[in-house]
Formats: C-alpha cells, sequence, structure tokens
C-alpha cells in the first residue's frame, strides 16, 4: 500500500506512526507533501522517504499540484492529512484524503481544537478520522478516539495524549486497509466486516501486538491518567 502524506506540522504523530508501520507492514511506501517548511520534511530526510513540497497560498493551485505529483507516483491508496489548510477538489476527488482532527467533531472545528475544548469545559476531548469533502472538518467520520479531561490536565499533556489519539487512530486505519475489511468508494465509506469498538477507541485495534505497543506508547509519553485500566 502506498501512502500520502500530507503535513504542514512537526510529523511526531507520523513518526511514531511509520516506526510502527515498518515493523508490521513493511511493504508499505510513504510519500510526504508540504507547504512549508516543517518538522516532518526531516522525518522525511531521516527515513529515506520520497518528499516534495509546493509553497503555494492558493490552496486550489496546492491541491492540483499534489494531485498531479500523486499521479506521476503511481498506485497511491490514499492520503493521510495533518495540514492546517484546506484541501480542495483536484485532490480529495481522486484519493481518498483522511482527515486527523485533534477533537471529537462535530464539535470543536478548525484551528486550536484543543484549546477550544478545554476553554469550553467540556469533560472529553479526543481526535477523528474522517474522509475530507468540501466543508471544513467535515465527511464520513471513520474512527474516533477520546479520552476524559482530568482535574489536573493541563495544554501540554494533553497535547500528549491528543498525539497518542492520532498515532492509534493512523495504526486502526491502516491495519483494516491492509486486512481489506474497510474500503473507500465515492467518498463513502465501506466496512467489510463490522469493526470492534474500544473503551477509548472506536473502531479498535484488532492486532494484540500493536495494543501493547500502543500501551507501551501511553507509558513513554507519561499519559496513564487519560487511559482507561482496560487499555493499560
Amino acid at each position: 500500500m502506498k501512502i500520502a502524506i500530507i503535513s504542514s506540522s512537526g510529523g511526531s504523530a507520523f513518526n511514531a506512526f511509520y516506526n510502527i508501520s515498518k515493523n508490521f507492514w513493511p511493504e508499505n511506501q510513504y510519500l510526504i507533501i508540504t507547504d512549508r517548511p516543517c518538522g516532518i520534511e526531516q522525518v522525511a530526510a531521516d527515513f529515506h522517504l520520497p518528499q516534495i513540497r509546493f509553497e503555494e497560498k492558493d490552496n486550489n493551485i496546492f491541491s492540483q499540484k499534489t494531485n498531479d505529483w500523486l499521479i506521476k507516483q503511481g498506485n497511491v491508496d490514499c492520503c493521510f492529512l495533518f495540514f492546517s489548510r484546506l484541501i480542495t477538489f483536484p485532490l480529495f476527488s481522486s484519493f481518498p484524503c483522511i482527515n486527523f482532527h485533534e477533537s471529537l467533531l462535530p464539535s470543536f472545528k478548525g484551528f486550536k481544537a484543543l484549546f477550544q475544548a478545554i476553554s469550553s469545559g467540556v469533560k472529553f476531548f479526543g481526535a477523528t478520522a474522517h474522509l475530507v469533502d468540501a466543508d471544513i472538518d467535515h465527511g464520513p467520520i471513520i474512527a474516533q478516539a477520546c479520552s476524559p479531561i482530568i482535574s489536573s490536565a493541563n495544554i501540554d499533556n494533553i497535547n500528549q495524549a491528543s498525539f497518542i489519539h492520532k498515532v492509534c487512530l493512523e495504526l486502526i486505519i491502516t491495519e483494516a486497509l491492509m486486512e481489506k475489511y474497510l474500503i473507500f468508494s465515492e467518498n463513502k465509506i465501506i466496512w467489510l466486516k463490522t469493526p470492534t469498538s474500544g473503551i477509548q477507541f472506536n473502531p479498535d485495534l484488532k492486532n494484540k501486538e500493536l495494543k501493547k505497543i500502543i500501551h507501551q506508547l501511553i507509558i513513554k509519553n507519561n499519559v496513564s491518567e487519560f487511559f482507561s485500566s482496560e487499555i493499560l
């Protein structure tokens, strides 16, 4: 499987995902597209991944250039987005584009979603993976992750828990695509098998070894308080 990563961020969630993915699905290929100098470009260099930057202010031009480049690469299955801009029809009409947004959509669309959640007084925060369409942080939801906002939480450790959410969602979707029980058709989600939901991830990972790695990642990042004892 070949996955394009479209990012304008530091790339920490992809970095962690890639280090896990290469051990479970070594045949997978990843392409990195950015629109500005950002940390994920160094991640691409460290892993010797194909990478290109299109410094275009116009979203349509960026989307068209990205689409054209991906077509030249051949056999791209989907795009993962960690992107602070909108992509437009020329791209999401050609490839399934999956956005990883740091809120439980449809709540807290747009920028600074975690800050919005904390400021609003809600009791849970999370992340959503959804197919991209023409509207902001809209489109069919594929998977979500959530954690409670505990009384001692601050934006830094909530960010760390959100990082775990996004890594796990990347793994959940990749696992489902690799095992061919999730497909995309005309911007619709089709589950060929009914997915299993977990305590904080819906759907959940199937592979027990992947679950162990997520457990280790939670411990390493010192965010155990945000996750159920059933996960730990």
